[in-house]
């Protein structure tokens, strides 16, 4: 995915000795896992700290005992394996053996020289996220394969400052705020707040698009009707000549929100690979030809988005 920017501000009535802690989630966490603070920021009242967040993936591989290798990037799709060569400590033999899914990156344990048990950390943009490995029931034993994918949001939450190392739980993430990650995102502001001193913490956050709603070819009648969503049948996903055919789907759905528009289909059946930023045409029974533009995101269980652009 493409970078976004956050703009985090103290906007609090008052002085604190409070951080903003920002967390990453993986899809299908575990209570056994040990949890970081990716991003801990501290800005004084009034100011703003930004960061970047985008997938940029890394692990590093140690024993139970203690030891941790370099960090080696690894990218979605890839499946690494660590191993033990001569009873030295484990490492990652970075050759892609192509055992996990499109979404996720995976590491295979095949510390066998002799049979050792090992411990993960995942990071994202050189941050850690979370340590497996190490609970008690979290045993990742010779000829597992332990995957990794981050959930599409961030999670805010106010707290003092932090000691070096996983000092969280999964039980933690019920005092955060969400922020989840919209389809064309470039920006978001961040603000910091309390309703009154020893009020409650709360993040309000406001999204800027690279991508804007605009009307095209004779679609406008929808807006005249004030129309906000509803279903399509028989679309075929075209490129911009209009000729070669990309994926068709039986249904799917227009709709329309917070100023942006969306076709979402239905029991997709892709037939070229679609590419990221690519313009395409959208046809439907219902709707003349629309313009849009592919979201990046693999297609999973028969649903993909694509939003609309101007010509």
């Amino acid at each position: 995915m493409k970078t976004v920017k956050f703009n985090v501000k103290n906007n609090l009535p008052t002085q604190t000795t409070n951080h903003v802690l920002v967390f990453l989630k993986p899809v299908q966490p575990q209570s056994d896992y040990q949890y970081f603070a990716w991003q801990d920021l501290n800005p004084s009242q009034g100011y703003i700290i930004p960061f970047d967040f985008s997938i940029d993936i890394s692990v590093a591989v140690g024993d139970i005992n203690g030891g941790l290798g370099s960090p080696t990037s690894i990218n979605p799709g890839q499946c690494f394996t660590a191993i033990n060569p001569n009873g030295q400590t484990p490492k990652i033999d970075n050759i892609d053996i192509n055992n996990v899914k499109p979404e996720q990156a995976g590491i295979v344990n095949g510390c066998n020289t002799p049979d050792t048990r090992i411990v993960l950390v995942w990071s994202n943009r050189g941050n850690r996220v979370i340590t497996v490995g190490k609970g008690a029931n979290d045993i990742i034993n010779v000829g597992k394969i332990v995957t990794f994918e981050l959930e599409p949001s961030l999670y805010f939450m106010a707290a003092d400052p932090t000691i070096t190392g996983p000092n969280f739980t999964l039980q933690d993430y019920s005092d955060t705020t969400e922020y989840k990650l919209n389809v064309g995102d470039s920006e978001v502001d961040v603000s910091w707040t309390r309703g009154t001193d020893s009020g409650k913490d709360e993040f309000i956050f406001t999204r800027k698009s690279a991508i804007q709603s605009v009307n095209i070819l004779d679609y406008a009648h929808s807006v005249q009707n004030n129309l906000t969503d509803f279903n399509l049948t028989g679309i075929s996903v075209k490129d911009w000549a209009g000729n070669t055919i990309f994926a068709t789907a039986p249904r799917g759905k227009y709709s329309k929100n917070n100023g942006l528009e969306q076709v979402i289909t239905e029991g997709a059946n892709v037939l070229n690979s679609l590419q990221e930023g690519q313009r395409y045409l959208v046809y439907s029974n219902q709707l003349p030809a629309m313009g849009v533009i592919y979201n990046g995101q693999i297609p999973q269980n028969g649903y993909f988005d694509l939003w609309f652009v101007s010509q």
